[in-house]
């Protein structure tokens, strides 16, 4: 597991990685307003100016980006992890590392 600053370049990447957790996971627990919502707040666009104030991180398995955090002043704005990663302790090292670098 390796945990790397996303650059502009990665942006749709980043992107990628929200979007399929949303559309894959979230709509077990939210109705489809909620989901319009989170897809317009986590927009490229979006992603993009995390990107540019150096909060936005990816997690990579054997060189392939699994996961991404954005951690902005001391909280957690996005942590998203592909589903077939998770429950296998991704999302609890992104956590650790984001306590890390809040601490």
């Amino acid at each position: 597991m390796q945990i790397q600053k996303a650059t502009e370049d990665m942006s749709t990447v980043v992107q990628n990685i929200t979007l399929d957790a949303i559309d894959k996971i979230y709509p077990n627990y939210y109705p489809k307003g909620a989901l319009k919502f989170f897809k317009i707040h986590h927009s490229e666009k979006n992603i993009k100016k995390d990107i540019n104030k150096g909060h936005v991180y990816l997690l990579y398995e054997n060189f392939k980006p699994i996961g991404t955090i954005t951690i902005a002043d001391n909280h957690i704005t996005r942590l998203f992890i592909l589903q077939d990663y998770q429950h296998k302790g991704y999302g609890r090292g992104l956590l650790d590392f984001a306590e890390k670098k809040i601490a």
